[in-house]
């Protein structure tokens, strides 16, 4: 058999679960719940297989999964299929027989076309094996007591005990919620302390920075009387009423003194 027809139905029957192949018949995927086997002593997990139906069902899904997922164009998805047909029948013809690997044989008696489906575990299930009915009955009488086990009988506190329980559970549900209050206190005097903190220091820096008190226009008394509060302008005003002022007291004085 051609070893590419071979791989491209090995695809096939993997992906997809119903599809034909002219002069063939048509592929359905059946499934198998678990059984009991006829002997009563195993159960088969649950498998799958493939039927064959005569007909041509689903006629272009072969066409439509080599062109979706082999990528092939729509001439060669065709060109395909024929070969398919072609391999399967021209093998049918001289040994009656064709085998589908993972699936089953492919019998001509006559003019009709069998399966003889390969029975497979579900994807599901796979991986599970056939159980054996003994080992999945238990038996009572077997069962395996531990001996170091023991129950402790019950007891029942006194009824002093019980009222003492309860006035103890009373007293620490009040405290609680005095002690989360006094904790949240003290944190907010904390953050109280430490904002006036950072004010009088900001402050501090303030009065004794001169650049930032006379960028915000706040002036001492003593800076006010040099005139440092006043403009450029006000201060070559007030330069020029001085030196007028020392001008005049000069000549005051020569003129006391000739």
């Amino acid at each position: 058999m051609d070893r590419e027809v071979k791989d491209i139905l090995q695809i096939t029957f993997s992906y997809l679960n119903a599809f034909c192949i002219p002069r063939v018949g048509t592929f359905r995927k059946a499934y198998h719940p678990a059984v009991t086997e006829a002997t009563g002593n195993k159960i088969e997990p649950p498998a799958e297989s493939f039927v064959l139906e005569p007909g041509e069902d689903n006629g272009r899904a072969l066409e439509q999964f080599f062109v979706a997922r082999l990528q092939y164009s729509a001439e060669e998805a065709k060109a395909w299929v024929k070969k398919i047909s072609w391999t399967i029948m021209g093998e049918l013809e001289l040994n009656n027989r064709f085998t589908i690997e993972g699936v089953g044989e492919l019998v001509k008696t006559g003019n009709l076309i069998d399966l003889a489906a390969k029975k497979a575990q579900s994807g599901a299930f796979f991986g599970l094996a056939p159980l054996s009915i003994e080992k999945a009955i238990v038996h009572p009488e077997k069962a395996v007591v531990n001996p170091k086990v023991i129950v402790q009988p019950e007891t029942k506190p006194e009824p002093g005990v019980v009222i003492a329980e309860k006035k103890q559970e009373k007293s620490l549900n009040t405290v609680l919620p005095i002690e989360e209050e006094t904790e949240g206190r003290k944190r907010g005097f904390y953050w109280i302390a430490i904002l006036l903190l950072f004010i009088g220091f900001a402050a501090a820096g303030l009065y004794f920075s001169p650049e930032i008190r006379h960028t915000i226009g706040w002036y001492t008394s003593e800076e006010k009387a040099m005139g440092l509060d006043k403009s450029d302008s006000e201060k070559a005003e007030i330069e020029k009423a001085n030196k007028a002022k020392a001008e005049i007291a000069l000549q005051k004085k020569a003129i006391e003194d000739s």
